[in-house]
């Protein structure tokens, strides 16, 4: 395999934009923009699985 599946980036991405909706809505702006970001990120990269030696 060589990476996560689709579902698994989806829900990822899922729960970071979701974070960042409820901290913005708090009113931790910075913390809401680095959850954007991150979920973004983690949505668009392809990681692969760890060598295993």
């Amino acid at each position: 395999m060589n990476g996560p599946s689709t579902l698994q980036k989806s829900t990822i991405g899922g729960i970071y934009f979701a974070n960042g909706i409820l901290s913005f809505s708090v009113g931790e702006l910075v913390l809401s923009t680095l959850l954007f970001g991150t979920a973004s990120i983690s949505c668009s990269l392809i990681l692969l699985d760890p060598l295993v030696l």
